[in-house]
């Protein structure tokens, strides 16, 4: 009866036309006999789990086929039930397996990735990105996409020391809320100054701040990639530690972090009475940021321009999980153009993956090195020297690619613009 949905197909192959990866390697690969989408929903019922094991791989979860389907099949959803129930009849690849039950024990992994932060020194060299191509274990992914390194302090580490950021009470209609933060594992470890971005704006317009201790990933990657029982031990240790600090509404910069706490946790404890009201409060309290500002706040227009009038350029990147899960498409703008007064210049195919998709473009590189190839020529076409996002991992994905490429654009969290122009306007105080 989960599936049922999917038999209200009306084969009209929208889900097929606008989908990323099958557009780079077509229906020959991208299905069995039926292709596209809905292909991988109807294919392991029809014609057994194992025709549909390869194909379901090629889904890197960027939710466009939902958007577009004229009888609204949960096509996202049901393809991760596949790929989980692919996962519990054929199992994963042993690296990955290992590798997610790894990173599924949170103490462990805070040890692991503290050594992993000066083992990293002979590949990094002191640089914020690891360029090395002559390793065989990296060099199908650094030929094409720098990868990040880790940061020398997690934000949760920074925040500790407070977050330095004088309330700016005349504007926002947030004053006097508190507000846990969440800033996802991406944020904590490899951009804290992202988190700490988050956090400056939020303390400046009079929010309380807490930072709610042990947090480690939301189960994003297990989820994502069919591991079940990894993702709901690890929504189950999140949402205690986000019980654990009573708040208003929790927020994150990660658009991924809260498509899987808002929607995901409900769905993958729906048999499971204990859990799924916990679950459920959570997700009545998560909030993007970008939302955040722009529709709890309300901040008027201009309230946070360039105190010299001037206005940066730059276009925008709408993350899939912010756009199509999230249904994030004006609130950026509002803080862009109407906010802070910038000057915004549309991206063609916005509604175009990155290529990221998670796991997706570590098991697929070559599709996923075109896709985002793509993205950065659209970005080049507007003549910008600045891509904003609400993304952790389209923001690693893109700056890696520019990073390899020699190009010379700037990829920011749009978090990072708000709180540059809160402490302009506090260092004029």
């Amino acid at each position: 009866p989960e599936f049922r949905e999917a038999l209200h197909c009306i084969r009209c192959a929208a889900c097929a036309n606008v989908c990323p990866p099958y557009r780079e390697v077509g229906g020959h690969v991208f299905g069995h006999i039926y292709s596209g989408a809905i292909g991988l929903v109807v294919t392991p019922f029809m014609h057994g789990i194992e025709a549909a094991a390869g194909p379901q791989s090629l889904c890197l979860s960027c939710n466009a086929c939902e958007q577009v389907c004229p009888v609204d099949i949960p096509l996202p959803r049901q393809i991760l039930d596949v790929r989980a129930m692919v996962a519990a009849e054929q199992g994963m690849k042993r690296p990955k397996a290992a590798v997610l039950g790894l990173y599924s024990h949170a103490r462990t992994m805070n040890v692991l990735l503290k050594i992993g932060t000066r083992s990293q020194l002979p590949l990094a060299r002191g640089q914020p990105m690891i360029r090395n191509r002559r390793l065989p274990i990296l060099k199908t992914q650094t030929r094409w996409r720098s990868l990040p390194a880790l940061a020398k302090r997690p934000l949760r580490d920074r925040l500790k020391s407070g977050v330095a950021a004088a309330s700016l009470g005349m504007i926002g209609e947030a004053a006097g809320l508190t507000v846990a933060l969440f800033p996802g594992c991406m944020t904590d470890r490899i951009y804290p100054e992202q988190g700490e971005a988050v956090a400056t704006v939020l303390a400046a317009l009079g929010v309380k701040v807490v930072h709610p201790e042990g947090l480690h990933c939301c189960g994003l990657i297990p989820n994502n990639s069919g591991d079940v029982p990894h993702a709901k031990a690890m929504a189950r240790q999140t949402i205690e530690r986000l019980e654990s600090a009573p708040a208003d509404r929790i927020v994150s910069g990660s658009a991924s972090c809260v498509a899987m706490l808002g929607q995901d946790y409900v769905h993958l404890f729906r048999n499971d009475p204990a859990w799924l009201p916990r679950a459920q409060a959570i997700s009545d309290r998560i909030v993007d940021f970008t939302s955040f500002v722009a529709r709890v706040a309300h901040l008027p227009p201009g309230s946070l321009a360039a105190l010299d009038g001037g206005q940066r350029e730059l276009t925008y990147h709408d993350s899939c999980q912010g756009l199509n899960a999230l249904g994030l498409s004006s609130e950026p703008r509002i803080l862009i153009e109407g906010v802070m007064g910038d000057r915004l210049i549309e991206l063609e195919e916005n509604t175009l993956c990155c290529g990221f998709g998670g796991a997706f473009s570590f098991e697929y590189p070559a599709v996923a090195e075109r896709l985002m190839n793509r993205k950065l020529k659209n970005a080049e076409a507007t003549g910008t020297r600045l891509i904003v996002t609400d993304n952790q991992g389209c923001i690693m994905h893109l700056r890696g690619g520019l990073d390899a490429s020699g190009r010379r654009i700037e990829v920011r969290h749009i978090a990072e613009l708000l709180a540059d122009r809160v402490r302009e306007q506090t260092r004029s105080r």
